[in-house]
């Protein structure tokens, strides 16, 4: 009957004593897209991102005008050719429309690829930053802000620690 009567007082006891253990821990949160996109690196990348966009565009825009204007000559002329010419200029125009298609998709995929890039630099640095810090500043557990966290201090967030040295 005493062991029965001790292990409720045993579980009392390790219950009580958990908050205590709990409240020695240094806990902080990282919001990683505000914390990333805060960077010099990361607005530098997304910078060269727009302009390759712009440029890409620019190019697209350029071969569809072109695509566009034969086009029309076609409709125009299409009468005055004779079958011949009227087939060439078909297959002309058909393999510029593929041209804009590949072109299109090999915008797409370099965009897609450099967008990767740029984002596994940053985040392993992020990690590298993240776990540096964490020792440097004696955090027992950092937490992901988006997955993790339900609530949080704000004196908790240490996101703009984080994007300060990502920058250094």
């Amino acid at each position: 009957m005493k062991r029965w009567f001790l292990l409720p007082v045993m579980m009392f006891a390790v219950v009580a004593a958990q908050p205590v253990y709990a409240a020695d821990l240094k806990i902080g949160y990282v919001d990683i897209k505000r914390a990333v996109e805060n960077t010099k690196t990361y607005q530098d990348g997304m910078k060269m991102l727009e302009e390759l966009t712009s440029r890409r565009e620019k190019e697209l825009r350029t071969l569809e005008e072109k695509i566009l204007e034969a086009s029309n000559q076609l409709r125009s002329q299409s009468m005055l050719m004779s079958p011949e010419q009227l087939a060439a200029k078909q297959e002309e125009q058909s393999n510029m429309r593929k041209q804009f298609e590949r072109m299109q998709q090999d915008a797409q995929e370099e965009l897609m690829r450099e967008k990767r890039r740029l984002d596994q630099g940053v985040f392993a640095d992020f990690y590298r930053v993240v776990g540096e810090y964490a020792k440097a500043n004696n955090y027992d557990l950092i937490l992901q802000m988006q997955s993790a966290l339900i609530y949080g201090s704000e004196t908790l967030d240490i996101s703009a620690d984080i994007s300060k040295e990502l920058d250094k």
